[in-house]
């Protein structure tokens, strides 16, 4: 009976352990890998990208983050518009360079500078690679201590996919292969692009009706002419009161010269 009593004891903390420490941290996990595969897919989609769905793949999402934004890639010895190239390079030191190195530990000394050398690359290039993604969707003075923090505490960065996954890119909303192939896009871009936005969109047919030009006509100002009557009917009144009042002045003054005669004549 005892040992029964310990075996359900038993059980029953392992259960509580499980449900207490294991599941959770299982469900955290989860969530530290989700949430930002949620941010990258929106930001790929955002941008036109036709294959969002490489963010929920470990190594893919790395490609991914790599080739969305339209920059020339610099960092150490890598210098090239080819962002693939660069993203490629990344996925194969980082999955080989390990074991490459391990084997090189035979070397006095010789393994632990490789391990230096290429903790510093994987570094720089996660640094350059968070950087360029975060100054497609991103302004530049906020991307470079962003970036910083992020190849730090990846959290940072992780947070950052979240909170971008609504913005626009540099290049434009949908835009991703109009940048990449001249103004062309794909039939799979095209799903991911709005239709407002569309119109932006290269077109063979020219635009004659938009490039015809106004012809303006003047037409003869008819609105003046009942003021100008009514300023005449107004000002005839007035004229014919001034001749009125000015008839007895020239009487008197026609009147004056013979008056002044008759008296002569009479002296």
């Amino acid at each position: 009976m005892i040992e029964i009593f310990s075996i359900l004891i038993a059980l029953f903390s392992n259960v509580i352990i499980v449900c207490v420490f294991i599941i959770p941290l299982i469900l955290l996990i989860l969530a530290a890998y989700i949430l930002p595969a949620i941010g990258l897919y929106n930001l790929a989609k955002r941008a036109g990208y036709d294959k969002p769905w490489l963010a929920f793949i470990p190594i893919a999402q790395v490609y991914l983050e790599f080739v969305l934004p339209h920059k020339h890639f610099k960092v150490l010895f890598i210098d090239t518009d080819k962002r693939e190239n660069a993203a490629l390079i990344t996925i194969l030191v980082s999955l080989l360079g390990t074991t490459v190195i391990a084997g090189l530990n035979v070397i006095p000394a010789f393994g632990q500078i490789l391990d230096v050398a290429l903790s510093v690359f994987l570094i720089s290039m996660s640094w350059r690679k968070k950087y360029d993604l975060l100054r497609t969707y991103r302004p530049e003075e906020t991307a470079m201590p962003l970036s910083i923090m992020g190849t730090i505490i990846p959290l940072v960065y992780e947070i950052m996919l979240l909170v971008m996954m609504k913005d626009e890119p540099d290049y434009g909303f949908g835009n991703y292969y109009s940048a990449e192939n001249n103004g062309e896009y794909s039939e799979k871009a095209a799903e991911y692009i709005p239709t407002e936005t569309t119109v932006n969109q290269p077109t063979s047919e020219p635009a004659t009706a938009a490039a015809e030009p106004e012809v303006k006509v003047d037409e003869p100002v008819t609105a003046a002419e009942p003021v100008v009557e009514e300023a005449k009917v107004e000002a005839e009144p007035v004229t014919e009161e001034i001749k009125i009042e000015a008839e007895p002045a020239v009487a008197e003054i026609e009147a004056k010269p013979e008056t002044e005669a008759e008296n002569k004549t009479e002296e």
